[in-house]
């Protein structure tokens, strides 16, 4: 089997790495396309994979072909590449927000096998948290391939397309809420004498085993939270303050404003 990766952006060349570093394809058989034959070449050295002339070039060549240009650019490379797509049985893997498996289809044929995937920046570290929404000409043979793929650079998640935008919101947009709330225990910290750096490696330290712990145990969060707080102890205190101030609606609420954003973004790019 061969890959090739259409516009070898952070999140491809990260999914490209793992591929590698997991042994799940060899190099030789991964190409890359830039906007240029020296962005292509380019790519490739840095890579330590193969590059393709061209994009044409690229689907003749390539089994599985990912897109990993921005969003505006997918349909117009779909459209360009229609007759070739017809003519071969690829499966294609869109890394684009906002650019549902209709309108891809709409660009290819109503045959073509199509599978989004929405990786979150963890991707880097080979831990991200990923959806995959396959549309129905995508077998279960094929699925569970394209499975094993991004397993190489993390979890992998079946979601419905129209689920997308709310596991976008807690799966995708959730590391930046993460180190918001990092950001002010550190705060905390510093408030009370422990210097900045110190106090955010306490916090992520401290987080991280919790999400371990809760893993591991497989425990629901409130069941940590009632084994955390003692009656009348420290930490029911806090828990308290923080619902006082609405945390968790605060929390759905920034979630739900993500889902509304992406519904608009998804609007605008059809």
């Amino acid at each position: 089997m061969k890959i090739g990766i259409i516009g070898a952006g952070k999140m491809a060349q990260a999914l490209i790495h793992g591929l590698l570093n997991n042994h799940y394809i060899t190099a030789d058989h991964i190409y890359v396309t830039g906007s240029s034959i020296s962005s292509s070449k380019k790519k490739a050295e840095l890579l330590g994979v193969r590059y393709a002339p061209s994009n044409a070039e690229l689907i003749e060549t390539c089994d599985w072909i990912i897109l990993g240009v921005k969003p505006h650019a997918i349909i117009p490379i779909l459209s360009e590449n229609r007759d070739l797509f017809v003519k071969n049985q690829k499966i294609i893997l869109s890394l684009a927000a906002g650019i549902s498996l209709a309108s891809m289809e709409d660009a290819t044929h109503e045959q073509q096998k199509i599978v989004r995937l929405m990786p979150n920046i963890a991707i880097e570290i080979g831990q991200s948290t990923t959806a995959l929404v396959p549309n129905k000409q995508v077998n279960q043979s094929e699925l569970d391939d394209v499975t094993a793929l991004v397993e190489t650079v993390g979890q992998a998640y079946l979601i419905d397309e129209p689920m997308l935008p709310a596991f976008t919101g807690i799966a995708g947009c959730s590391p930046a809420f993460i180190a918001l709330f990092i950001e002010g225990l550190a705060r905390a910290g510093v408030k009370n004498g422990i210097a900045y750096q110190e106090a955010v490696n306490i916090a992520i330290s401290a987080t991280k085993s919790t999400t371990m712990l809760m893993s591991e145990k497989q425990l629901a969060p409130n069941t940590l939270i009632q084994d955390v707080c003692s009656p009348g102890g420290t930490t029911i205190e806090g828990v308290t303050t923080l619902e006082d101030e609405r945390f968790i609606p605060a929390i759905v609420k920034a979630v739900d404003a993500t889902i509304s954003k992406d519904y608009f973004l998804s609007k605008k790019e059809t």
